[in-house]
């Protein structure tokens, strides 16, 4: 049998200074989106902030929704949104933001210890990062943050809003959010609530801007004079708005698929939007154009600060036993495996179980892997290392994605399908390997990551290579693109245990 494994590879390049032998992240804004002396700076952010319209708001927000323009645009949107936090006091400010400048897959965290602007450093949560690292949709990668104007905009609005308070100290924990789908989103969420319940009083800042209207961003669905063109396009915004309200993360994701609605930080919405949050209540603080601000309504750019108030529930991983599938539940998903198979093969369509038949067990959230065997040989495998959805779905999400994306592989054709032999790993939740003696082959599947390097082999893969210890690593090693000893110079080594079974053994 050919390995088994899914690894993605990013570089990326960290910029830093090292005044004081620890990290600083270098402002790249200075002097472009704001100004770089520190006391013009000062006095922008406090003429925003004598603005401040009232805020109306019953609820002392946990998520704001601010946007991201030059402070020329939407700062004072963002100030209005700042405003309603004033007196909160958090004890960490997470601000999760899109990704412009590179594209990343799931979402970059920053080993610098400080992040500095004109007007001093900020502190940090780098902390966090370890719990964060556990889901492998986190990575650490300093070289995405350069020149990425979406997290340090806001940046300068936090110092002037508790320039004179303790609270000024407060550490922020900045996340650049790349490509990721609704099932993604619900993971982070999971991971980021988690990675915050030590926390009293945590505040999370989404940066996103709305609609991006006309030629210059792509994105012209209707024209006319410029009170039609600015009607439509906050209706537009604001329909994304009432998802956000009902907390919808599907139905905001369709209708912006939907829309072509141009929303930057769509996915950091989503992440938001999917926190296991209790008491939500959620409501908008102001909205703006910059064509309002400039008369230009050929092309403009939508600003809304929303407030999401409630507490970070509890989202721990789902208690199950190790033998909580049946031999009919197995039988269950081998064969929505090969239906949906069947039914994208000869007749262009996924399978669809009736709801009403699906076992119970089948509905818990785990990690899966589905594996294509023809005629003894790999066709294709791949899966969900995380619990992104439940069971039945992950199965059938990735008994497609085997037969018809795995990369190695051309898609399958019909007159393969007779010859097909389904396999199905369920995985249990990855955990550290503390020392590589505790490392079971047959038992032990493994995943090793380093910097943007990552590499996965299941549990069966070192038996049916008749690997030792020494070989299943360094044939790890080599799947992640690492040397063979990297495993023993700083990289992360994870564990998991796997439920295998196939079509061979549940006939």
């Amino acid at each position: 049998m050919k390995k088994i494994f899914i690894f993605i590879v990013f570089v990326g390049f960290l910029v830093c200074n090292s005044k004081s032998g620890r990290e600083v992240k270098s402002a790249s804004l200075a002097g472009t989106w704001y100004p770089s002396d520190p006391v013009r700076l000062e006095k922008t952010i406090s003429s925003l902030y004598k603005k401040t319209m009232p805020v109306n708001s019953s609820c002392s927000p946990l998520v704001l929704i601010l946007p991201h323009a030059g402070y020329q645009y939407s700062g004072q949107v963002a100030a209005n949104g700042y405003e309603s936090v004033k007196n909160k006091a958090p004890d960490v400010i997470l601000i999760m933001a899109p990704s412009h400048r590179g594209r990343i897959k799931g979402c970059a965290l920053h080993p610098a210890e400080f992040f500095e602007t004109p007007l001093g450093r900020i502190k940090t949560a780098k902390d966090i990062n370890p719990l964060l690292l556990k889901n492998s949709l986190f990575r650490t990668d300093g070289g995405a943050f350069e020149n990425e104007h979406a997290i340090e905009i806001h940046l300068p609005l936090i110092q002037g809003l508790y320039e004179k308070t303790a609270l000024r100290k407060t550490p922020v924990l900045p996340i650049l959010v790349g490509d990721i789908g609704p099932a993604e989103s619900e993971s982070i969420a999971r991971t980021i609530a988690a990675a915050l319940s030590s926390f009293k009083n945590p505040l999370l800042i989404v940066s996103s801007d709305f609609t991006h209207y006309g030629e210059r961003f792509g994105f012209t669905p209707f024209a006319g004079p410029d009170k039609v063109v600015r009607e439509k396009i906050k209706k537009l915004d604001f329909g994304a708005i009432g998802f956000i309200k009902k907390k919808d993360p599907e139905g905001f994701s369709k209708y912006l698929d939907n829309t072509g609605a141009t929303i930057c930080g769509r996915n950091p919405i989503l992440i938001a939007v999917s926190l296991p949050i209790n008491g939500f209540k959620a409501g908008i603080i102001d909205y703006n154009t910059s064509g309002n601000i400039t008369g230009d309504f050929k092309n403009t750019v939508s600003y809304a600060a929303i407030f999401i108030c409630g507490k970070i529930g509890t989202a721990e991983a789902e208690a199950r036993p190790r033998d909580f599938l049946s031999n009919s539940d197995k039988k269950f998903l081998l064969g929505i495996a090969r239906k949906n198979l069947e039914s994208r093969l000869f007749r262009n369509n996924p399978y669809n179980p009736d709801k009403s038949q699906i076992p119970a067990s089948c509905k818990t959230r785990a990690g899966v892997f589905v594996t294509i065997k023809k005629a003894g040989e790999l066709r294709g495998c791949i899966g969900y290392i995380e619990g992104l959805k439940p069971l039945y779905k992950a199965v059938l999400d990735n008994s497609f994605n085997a037969g018809f994306r795995d990369p190695r592989f051309n898609p399958l054709a019909k007159n393969e399908f007779r010859d097909l032999k389904l396999e199905i790993s369920v995985l249990t939740p990855p955990e550290p390997v503390k020392s590589v003696d505790e490392i079971s082959i047959g038992r032990d599947g493994l995943i090793i990551e380093k910097g943007m390097r990552k590499g996965i082999f299941l549990p069966q893969v070192a038996v049916e290579w008749n690997w030792d210890l020494d070989q299943y690593l360094a044939n790890l090693c080599r799947k992640a693109g690492l040397a063979e000893g990297e495993w023993k110079k700083g990289a992360s080594l994870y564990r998991f245990e796997a439920i295998v079974f196939s079509e061979d053994n549940n006939e």
